[in-house]
């Protein structure tokens, strides 16, 4: 796929059409278990999915990285504001982390309703430890899955960075911790590392600890390519997601949501470099 060009100001101000012609198509038990069986207060009693983007706004993530996940955030808003699923409603939730952690929406936001804003990358580290800090907290029910709203059910997490974390004394003990949390492990996990030099055997290992599947930790370069592929993952994840809850299939046992045409396409981190 041909590569797309940095902006003059490298910050994508304004990359319309730069993508156009893409088609898109437990191990522990948590305090705050994933609530099963909650009748829901809101009007129309569908169920809900919390799609949480977890996106590195690191120094290195400036310029076209940050550029192309922007474009592909306001892709998938529009795309998913056209599905319309009687049995559930969809919320996105956008976490970004550098030095430190922050989340972009103070509550899952409605699709429906959702308000883009770019996301911006500033000089700063990799600090895993604080994304996954944040992450736990909010995966509770006194937080983000907070049964007033509605019932949910288990979330597609999207965990996308250009490089290995720099706080290397924390993000371990962090990640353990996150994975006590009930909702963590009944969700559905993905990660996207971005640019050459996050193609290394750490990082890939790094990277599974975060999904636990292998298959579930992709690649891809700069440009149309990253575009593409986080559109892709949101998109598919989500569908596959609800559609699961819809025929009252087990949302404990994810199918993949790579068919061998599209593991060609986005390629997996661990084919041949």
């Amino acid at each position: 796929m041909e590569t797309v060009k940095n902006s003059p100001d490298e910050n994508f101000s304004d990359y319309t059409g730069l993508f156009d012609g893409i088609d898109f198509g437990p191990d522990g038990l948590s305090e705050t278990p994933p609530v099963s069986h909650v009748v829901s207060s809101v009007a129309d009693n569908r169920r809900i999915l919390n799609l949480i983007l977890v996106i590195d706004v690191s120094g290195s993530m400036q310029g076209q990285r940050i550029g192309a996940v922007n474009y592909a955030l306001e892709n998938i808003i529009k795309e998913l504001k056209k599905q319309d699923d009687i049995n559930s409603v969809i919320k996105l939730s956008i976490l970004k982390f550098g030095g430190d952690a922050e989340w972009a929406t103070p509550q899952p936001m409605p699709i429906d309703s959702f308000v883009f804003t770019k996301i911006e990358a500033t000089p700063s580290l990799t600090n895993y430890g604080k994304a996954y800090h944040a992450l736990c907290e909010k995966l509770s029910k006194s937080a983000y899955m907070n049964p007033s709203f509605g019932e949910y059910f288990a979330p597609v997490i999207m965990f996308i960075t250009d490089g290995e974390p720099t706080d290397l004394n924390d993000y371990p003990d962090e990640l353990l911790h996150l994975k006590k949390n009930g909702w963590f492990n009944q969700s559905a996990r993905y990660a996207i590392a971005v640019g050459k030099e996050a193609r290394s055997e750490k990082v890939i290992s790094l990277l599974q600890s975060f999904t636990n599947d292998r298959n579930n930790v992709r690649y891809a370069d700069e440009g149309a390519a990253l575009c593409q592929l986080i559109q892709f993952v949101a998109i598919r994840a989500s569908q596959v997601q609800t559609s699961m809850i819809s025929r009252g299939e087990d949302p404990g046992v994810q199918p993949s949501i790579f068919s061998e045409k599209d593991s060609s396409l986005f390629g997996s981190m661990f084919d041949e470099k």
